[in-house]
């Protein structure tokens, strides 16, 4: 165990404390935006899990409109640009 050498730790990096809020805090949130809009842009954040960044990257032709028009009742799909330029695939709930 003596000869075991631990790394040296430097810097004053502080730790972050993550604080959640709920579901329900989230939709106090959105109704008190002020217009759909801004409402819309909560609710897609918290549902889709997206960052800030994401989310003003989206456009009307990032969502599969054609199979949501056929089944309202699935989930919709929405490609978003994420971070280093990746796309991915994430699902929007049908009531939002």
């Amino acid at each position: 165990m003596r000869m075991i050498e631990l790394p040296k730790i430097t810097g004053s990096k502080k730790e972050r404390i993550v604080d959640f809020i709920s579901k329900e805090e989230v939709h106090i949130l959105a109704e008190n935006t002020g217009n759909k809009r801004n409402k819309l842009m909560v609710l897609i954040c918290f549902y889709a899990g997206l960052r800030v960044d994401e989310l003003l990257k989206i456009r009307p032709y990032s969502f599969n409109w054609i199979d949501w028009i056929k089944d309202k009742s699935k989930t919709g799909e929405l490609k978003v640009i994420g971070k280093g330029n990746k796309e991915r695939i994430v699902l929007i709930p049908s009531k939002l």
